[in-house]
């Protein structure tokens, strides 16, 4: 079975504070799940790697079978790009993207 997310080994760190120690992932499609844990638990600076708004530093993401350093969904100008467009963005209302 395909997984929706799927994060082996994700590592960011903020000059000499290491703010995401090795996060595994792997969520099924059409699976719940709840990123759950104290205040500065890195949840957001998790979420804003497999986003692409923030780059790994050291493992591997990918979203859907898109691979969030490789081919991320924004570019440096934080505009879309048409070629690493995934199907389901292709679907959203105009400005959602």
């Amino acid at each position: 079975m395909a997984y929706a997310i799927e994060a082996h080994g994700l590592r960011k760190s903020f000059q000499t504070h290491e703010a995401v120690c090795g996060v595994n992932l792997a969520i099924r499609q059409r699976e719940l799940f709840a990123l759950l844990g104290p205040n500065g638990a890195s949840k957001t600076t998790t979420i804003h790697m497999l986003t692409t708004l923030l780059r790994p530093d050291e493992g591997t993401a990918s979203i859907c079978g898109y691979d969030v350093v490789k081919m991320p969904l924004l570019c440096a100008d934080r505009s879309v790009s048409q070629a690493s467009t995934p199907r389901w963005m292709s679907r959203l209302p105009a400005g959602k993207t």
